[in-house]
C-alpha cells in the first residue's frame, strides 16, 4: 500500500497543495479525508509518494453530484409527508 506523502488539488492545470483545516485532514496512513462535502470541493486531487523505491502520483476525482436532505411537510390528522429534495 502506498502512503502518500503530500496532497495536491488541481485547479486549472495549476497544482495547489492541500490545506488541512476545519473540514480538511490528512489520516496517518496517508488517506486524504474531506468532511461535509461542498460542491466546491469537486475536482482532481493528486497524492504523490516518495520513497527508496521512487516517486509515484496517484489521481482521485471527486464528483459532488448534489446535495439531499429529507424533509417532513405536514399531512393533517397527525400524519406526516416526507419529501426528498436534492440540490
Amino acid at each position: 500500500m502506498l502512503l502518500c506523502d503530500r496532497w495536491f488539488r488541481e485547479d486549472r492545470e495549476q497544482l495547489s497543495p492541500i490545506s488541512v483545516g476545519d473540514r480538511v485532514s490528512v489520516l496517518a496512513a496517508g488517506l486524504l479525508r474531506i468532511s461535509k462535502v461542498r460542491l466546491e470541493d469537486m475536482g482532481k486531487y493528486l497524492c504523490w509518494v516518495n520513497n527508496s523505491a521512487g516517486e509515484e502520483t496517484v489521481q482521485v476525482i471527486l464528483t459532488v453530484t448534489g446535495i439531499s436532505f429529507l424533509l417532513f411537510l405536514g399531512g393533517g390528522r397527525g400524519k406526516k409527508k416526507e419529501a426528498c429534495l436534492r440540490f
